[in-house]
């Protein structure tokens, strides 16, 4: 019973079944009468608050042209039916272009933004290319762990044979040998733009419709930098 509700705060990048955003989206429209928030998923039908990824990806890409001097630099998606991801490859296809690094179809591997392709996605990137990725940008924390796993398996050395990186920086970034390169998106930033948005409109204020919060690169070990790891 949506009645209950003051408001609803929906994460569609986190669902695994197919169809269930669109159904719960449906739902919603038709029977929530308080404020909808998606977060970290832009859905015009509701108010969305979302991660900055295009610059950090950007940035992040820029990082292992610019700071490594790398040009086999490839790319890890997420799932394709979700606006970030298409955002995210956007941002490196952008990147690389501006640097006139051509990108072949060897490079670019369709993820899902879990942990479960490693081993998949770096024997099409070794398949192939004509020589071995200097670098994977990933779009997220989850698949470039999967591939930090996937190199250990065939004794080839994260950050040194083949650099990662990663977003969202979860614990598992900062505890994992080598420490994981990511970007970060501060959750106490996103909670509270929620929390705010719902006050405005409780408190007869008409919030933007869309928020874009900024992301941080946090360089670690497994781009070929070196930091100190506390073991």
């Amino acid at each position: 019973n949506l009645n209950n509700y003051d408001g609803i705060i929906i994460c569609p990048d986190t669902y695994a079944i197919p169809g269930m955003e669109e159904e719960l989206a449906f739902f919603l429209m038709k029977n929530a009468e308080c404020p909808v928030v998606s977060l970290r998923v832009r859905d015009d039908r509701f108010y969305s608050i979302t991660l900055g990824d295009y610059d950090a990806i950007c940035q992040m890409t820029e990082h292992f042209i610019v700071k490594h001097g790398m040009k086999r630099v490839c790319f890890m998606t997420g799932r394709m039916e979700l606006d970030d991801a298409h955002r995210r490859l956007d941002a490196y296809r952008d990147t690389m272009a501006k640097y006139g690094i051509e990108i072949t179809d060897g490079m670019v591997f369709y993820g899902d933004y879990w942990r479960d392709r490693g081993d998949e996605a770096l024997d099409y990137f070794l398949k192939n290319n004509d020589e071995m990725p200097q670098a994977i940008v990933c779009s997220n924390d989850y698949m470039a762990l999967s591939i930090c796993n996937a190199l250990n398996n065939r004794n080839l050395v994260v950050g040194k044979d083949i650099c990662v990186s990663g977003l969202d920086d979860i614990d598992e970034a900062r505890y994992h040998l080598p420490p994981l390169t990511t970007l970060r998106g501060s959750t106490q930033s996103l909670s509270k733009a929620v929390i705010d948005t719902f006050d405005d409109i409780w408190n007869g204020k008409e919030p933007k419709k869309h928020i874009y919060l900024p992301l941080e690169p946090v360089i670690r070990n497994s781009c070929g930098c070196v930091a100190e790891i506390d073991y």
